[in-house]
């Protein structure tokens, strides 16, 4: 059978020998083998991986693809690995997908294994299928999901073909902790600049964004500030409403009965009701049924061209319209943020190789600062005389 690591994406459902196609993607790196197989067995979806290789100063990393089914599992990773020096990347790309990548800090080494994939594989093994692993996050790490669980609900991180590149990465390092940005979005960039992050101009299609701080609780203000508005602008991207002049129309009985859309959350919530809206509905009509809604003692919204309505504190149908209104002017930001970007997104079809090149050039250009600064303070120590170093040592002795 032919070898299932060809550069191809491979359908999940389609993978019929679990212990082949793992042995096949792991290139012969056995923590990566027995991780992806652990992960084939348990129908955990993978996107890429790599074992490291020295010739090609690639890094070890794994790469889960972001959804629903995954996001538990991914926060117990961040929970139980946050220390480890690892790096921590959500991806969001222009076609709409989006995955969770973690990654060896430092490049493969043939003389020291990583302990990247028996680490994940151990997390895996340990987890807890219901519990809450985002309530075990410290703040600053809740925050940075919170930035995550946003832009996966953006309209323009989100639509095929016509979304912006977002990346958001994490690491504990030896002298703290950093947090970067990497994305075509000028909105968040501005965003990210308001909230002390560092722009730092790199090799790529946009600059990255960076916080770096000794301790996590200074990281928590501008991780809440970034979250706090990204969040703000999603609740701006609703799809453009085509009707521009509403009809006066008196409803009938018929038209006026009410009915609700059930699924897994409003089934299971009695505070939430989900008004159904009728083929021909009329804004007066929704806004009329909100409002009997209202007198029975029923909180109660409906959707109408992508638009919330609701009777929540509204005593005449007249507030739910203007409230409508109020939401489909704020959408003419959707238009311009979208003429904004559109030039730019019609060239990131390729975006994921020259950002992650763009990245590795980041973390190289930071580890030979690094260097440069251990070789500094080693060259200021040997200046020291040894008469001087004597006298260091003698400090603080009682005679």
């Amino acid at each position: 059978m032919d070898n299932l690591n060809n550069g191809s994406v491979v359908d999940f459902d389609k993978i019929t020998d679990y212990q082949k196609a793992a042995r096949d993607f792991a290139e012969g790196n056995k923590e990566l083998e027995e991780l992806l197989l652990n992960c084939f067995s348990k129908r955990i979806k993978t996107i890429a991986c790599c074992g490291g290789h020295e010739d090609k100063n690639r890094k070890p990393y794994i790469s889960f693809l972001y959804s629903l089914e995954n996001e538990q599992l991914i926060y117990a990773i961040i929970s139980k690995l946050k220390d480890s020096g690892f790096c921590f990347r959500y991806n969001k790309l222009a076609n709409g997908k989006s995955f969770f990548s973690i990654e060896e800090s430092q490049s493969f080494n043939f003389y020291k294994a990583s302990a990247l994939f028996s680490d994940i594989n151990n997390v895996i093994n340990s987890f807890e299928i219901g519990k809450d692993y985002y309530e075990e996050l410290p703040k600053d790490l809740q925050k940075y999901g919170s930035i995550i669980k946003s832009s996966e609900n953006d309209e323009f991180l989100k639509i095929d073909n016509t979304s912006d590149y977002f990346q958001m990465c994490y690491e504990k390092l030896p002298d703290g902790y950093e947090y970067t940005m990497f994305t075509s979005d000028s909105y968040y960039n501005s965003v990210a600049e308001k909230e002390n992050f560092t722009k730092i101009s790199i090799m790529g299609k946009f600059p990255s964004y960076n916080l770096k701080v000794p301790n996590r609780e200074m990281a928590i203000q501008s991780l809440n500030g970034l979250a706090t508005n990204i969040q703000t602008f999603e609740n701006k991207q609703e799809k453009v409403s085509n009707i521009d002049q509403f009809q006066q129309v008196k409803p009938n009985e018929e038209e006026l009965k009410i009915g609700f859309v059930y699924d897994e959350i409003t089934r299971n919530n009695p505070l939430i009701n989900h008004l159904k809206v009728n083929p021909g509905d009329s804004i007066e009509i929704i806004s009329q049924k909100l409002m009997l809604c209202r007198k029975k003692g029923i909180n109660a919204f409906a959707i109408f061209n992508g638009i919330e309505m609701n009777n929540y504190n509204i005593d005449n149908p007249q507030q739910i319209i203007d409230a409508y209104n109020q939401s489909r002017n704020k959408l003419s930001e959707t238009k311009v943020k979208k003429e904004i970007n559109q030039e730019a997104t019609e060239e990131f079809n390729q975006e994921l190789t020259t950002q992650n090149k763009a990245y590795e050039h980041f973390i190289n250009m930071r580890d030979a600062q690094r260097e440069q600064d251990k070789l500094t303070r080693q060259q200021q120590l040997e200046q020291l005389s040894q008469q001087d170093i004597q006298q260091i040592g003698g400090m603080g002795r009682s005679e």
